[in-house]
């Protein structure tokens, strides 16, 4: 069974906490223990990566304070697998929102974004995030097996709003700003890094720039979905090949979507929430790459639960 969980997020006025579960086949979702409905830190703008059963949550803010907390779950038969609730893990070395993540060979990369060494911030922004934030450029690695945290070959240069996932044997990093909130340039660039290199390659750049966007790994490509060019919200979707490294252009999707959350299963990809020129979206659309098209998903669990999963961040999960 496959499930997608809807991790987090922030409402207008406060972060949750709060884990909402659904599978688009319409499976039950009480596989998850009643303790794990709820993650140990509200967190907004986090980093999630999935490896084998096991959910990560990194960093994000909890409306007050930039993190560098980190927890984890395992997600399957209830009482199965090695964290049946979620558990703390050792904290990042920095701390970050709206970084990247991507994860492979068990070990979890965790880059860019915004954050702050220095407390509490004092001042918030018209969304509610705290604004005395720097942009960060460096890569911290989680080895999932000794649970100890390490320095990684930094990217090129600070980015936050990041889209990043990790794929075959390579993390990628794709777009972002160079400051945070609506300050610095918005970045086209697409990087890989290879953890045998220890250094991160400069792809071709994508046709458009953008920050808030989401990608996936499906097919030998990655999808880059949406975000924003610096002006409004994006439905522009391009796929990078990763056996012939280069992009090609994708049929767009129906709704504009800055910060959408994406997942993939089997030939399918979903995206999901993310904002508009006005508001949220409430519509999930799914791609086919046998079909080569788009279609607005209009069931009725993911209509349930589509409010819960505003703002938040989205993974897929296989259980057993």
């Amino acid at each position: 069974m496959q499930y997608v969980f809807a991790m987090g997020g922030w409402d207008g006025v406060a972060c949750h906490s709060e884990i909402a579960v659904y599978s688009p086949d319409g499976a039950p979702s009480s596989h998850m223990a009643p303790r794990a409905r709820n993650m140990l830190s509200p967190r907004d703008a986090l980093a999630s990566a999935v490896v084998e059963h096991e959910v990560l949550a990194l960093g994000g803010h909890d409306g007050s304070n930039y993190l560098a907390s980190c927890e984890i779950y395992t997600a399957s038969t209830p009482g199965a697998g090695r964290f049946t609730s979620w558990t703390l893990l050792p904290a990042m070395g920095t701390t970050r929102a709206f970084h990247g993540a991507g994860a492979i060979r068990r070990k979890v990369y965790v880059f860019g974004g915004q954050g702050s060494q220095s407390g509490p911030p004092s001042a918030y922004g018209a969304l509610g995030l705290p604004r005395s934030a720097s942009v960060i450029s460096s890569v911290e690695v989680l080895d999932l097996e000794g649970g100890i945290w390490a320095d990684g070959p930094a990217l090129p240069t600070p980015a936050t709003m990041v889209a990043g996932v990790g794929s075959g044997q390579r993390v990628f990093c794709f777009g972002g700003r160079a400051g945070k909130f609506e300050e610095g340039e918005v970045l086209s660039s697409a990087l890989a890094l290879d953890p045998r290199t220890r250094r991160w390659e400069e792809l071709p750049t994508m046709s458009v720039k953008r920050y808030g966007a989401g990608a996936m790994a499906l097919d030998n490509s990655i999808y880059v979905v949406g975000g924003k060019d610096g002006t409004v919200p994006l439905s522009l979707v391009e796929v990078f090949d990763e056996v012939k490294g280069a992009w090609r252009q994708s049929p767009s999707m129906a709704h504009e979507r800055a910060f959408p959350c994406v997942v993939s299963m089997g030939s399918f990809m979903y995206v999901i929430a993310g904002s508009n020129r006005t508001n949220e979206v409430d519509e999930v659309e799914e791609w086919s790459s046998i079909s080569n098209k788009w279609r607005i998903i209009r069931q009725q669990k993911v209509q349930e639960n589509i409010e819960e999963m505003k703002q938040s961040k989205v993974i897929k999960l296989s259980t057993y």
